[in-house]
């Protein structure tokens, strides 16, 4: 796969299958607020596809943060 070929399309296509979005709610310890609600995007690979992920962080910019599981 091709950078070029990771357009938001594909992005979506690929986040129905091996994506979630969903909210982190926590209580708020240093603010003001009774809690802070934050935005999460999950996907879900095998330590093999790192190079596919590091396309999708490319692709996406700032906007990911990555996490790798423990196996």
């Amino acid at each position: 796969l091709n950078i070029n070929d990771i357009n938001s399309n594909w992005l979506t296509g690929f986040t129905d299958g091996d994506g979630s979005f969903s909210l982190l709610v926590s209580k708020d310890t240093k603010g003001k607020l009774l809690c802070k609600v934050q935005p999460v995007f999950t996907i879900g690979l095998h330590p093999k596809d790192l190079p596919l992920l590091e396309k999708i962080i490319t692709f996406a910019g700032e906007m990911i943060i990555v996490g790798v599981p423990k196996f």
